[in-house]
C-alpha cells in the first residue's frame, strides 16, 4: 500500500509553516521527497473563513452586503480566525521545480509539532 508522512517546520510563536516536506511512499516502498518552501502568504480571514459574523456558508439574507478591511501584518497569527492561510510555495522533487499552494489549519495539540494546547504557537 502507498503511504505518505511528512514534516512542517514552524515559524516561532505561529502555526504557520517555515518549510514543509513531504515523503511520498509508493507500493515497491520507494521514497519520493517533496520539499516546500513558501515564498507568500495568503490570509483566508478575507474569504470568510472562520469570521464570527461573515463566516463561508452563512446565510444573511437575499440583499445583505458588507465588508471588513484589516492589515494582514497587525493580526494575531494564533487568533482563531487568523490560523488558517494559503502560502505560495516553491515545490522541489529531486530536479524538478515548480510551484504550488500550501493550505494550513491547525488547530488543536499535534505531538509532532510540538502543539500541546488549542492554539499555541511553535516553540522557538
Amino acid at each position: 500500500m502507498a503511504t505518505a508522512r511528512h514534516r512542517v517546520t514552524y515559524v516561532p510563536n505561529t502555526r504557520l509553516a517555515k518549510s514543509a516536506e513531504i515523503d511520498l511512499v509508493d507500493i515497491d516502498g520507494h521514497t519520493s521527497t517533496i520539499a516546500l518552501d513558501p515564498i507568500l502568504k495568503f490570509q483566508m480571514k478575507g474569504l470568510g473563513y472562520g469570521h464570527p459574523q461573515w463566516g463561508q456558508g452563512m446565510w444573511k439574507g437575499e440583499l445583505e452586503i458588507g465588508g471588513e478591511s484589516f492589515d494582514p501584518s497587525t493580526l494575531d497569527p494564533l487568533a482563531r480566525e487568523n490560523v488558517h492561510v494559503q502560502q505560495v510555495v516553491r515545490a522541489r522533487q529531486g530536479d524538478r521545480t515548480g510551484i504550488g499552494v500550501l493550505e494550513q489549519l491547525c488547530f488543536g495539540p499535534y505531538r509532532p509539532s510540538g502543539f500541546s494546547e488549542f492554539l499555541d504557537g511553535a516553540k522557538g
